[in-house]
C-alpha cells in the first residue's frame, strides 16, 4: 500500500495567516482534497500528517472527511513530541485532540521537547512515506529543510503553493 506524507507551513508562515475564510485557503484546501481524492481513488490509503497547527491539521482533516467513503483510511499522526500543543490556544488543542482521537495511529517521535524534535519528525515523515505532499512557496524553515531530504531520499513530490497552485517536483 502507498504511503503519502505531508509538509507544510504552520499559520504564521501562511501568507493568511489563520483566515480560513481567505479565498486563497480555501484554494489551498480544495486543492489538498482534490489531490486526496486523486490518491484514494488510485488506492492510496495511508497517510501521514505532523500534527501541526497550520497544513498538517487542513490535510489531517480533509483525510478525516474521507472516512465515510474509505473507511480503510489509515491517517497516521506523526507528533514531534509528547507535550507539543501545550502552550496553544484552547481551541486549537481541541482541534489538535480531535485529530488524535480521530486517527487511527499517533506516532510520538521523541517523547521530549529538544532542538532537533521538528525535524526528526520531518524525518520520520518522509523516511516512511513513498511519496509527499509539501505546501511551500519558497520561506526558510523546516518545509523547505523537509523538501530537501524528500528530493535526497528520492521521493516523488507534489507542492502546492500556498493559494493551491500546484507543481510537481521531482525528487
Amino acid at each position: 500500500m502507498s504511503v503519502c506524507g505531508f509538509t507544510g507551513y504552520r499559520f504564521s508562515k501562511l501568507p493568511y495567516k489563520r483566515e480560513e475564510t481567505h479565498p486563497d485557503c480555501i484554494s489551498l484546501k480544495n486543492a489538498l482534497r482534490e489531490e486526496i481524492a486523486n490518491l484514494l481513488a488510485h488506492g492510496t490509503r495511508h497517510f501521514i500528517c505532523g500534527g501541526a497547527q497550520g497544513v498538517d491539521t487542513f490535510a489531517a482533516e480533509i483525510i478525516l472527511s474521507f472516512l465515510a467513503a474509505y473507511p480503510d483510511i489509515y491517517l497516521e499522526i506523526a507528533v514531534p513530541y509528547v507535550e507539543q500543543a501545550q502552550h496553544w490556544r484552547q481551541e486549537d488543542q481541541l482541534r489538535y485532540h480531535r485529530i488524535l482521537e480521530a486517527s487511527q495511529r499517533i506516532t510520538y517521535v521523541q517523547i521530549a521537547k529538544t532542538n532537533r524534535a521538528m525535524q526528526h519528525r520531518n524525518q520520520y515523515i518522509v523516511d516512511h512515506a513513498d511519496h509527499m505532499i509539501a505546501v511551500y512557496d519558497g520561506k526558510p524553515g523546516g518545509t523547505k529543510n523537509t523538501i530537501a531530504y524528500a528530493k535526497k531520499m528520492n521521493k516523488p513530490l507534489i507542492v502546492f503553493s500556498p493559494s493551491g497552485v500546484r507543481r510537481i517536483e521531482n525528487a
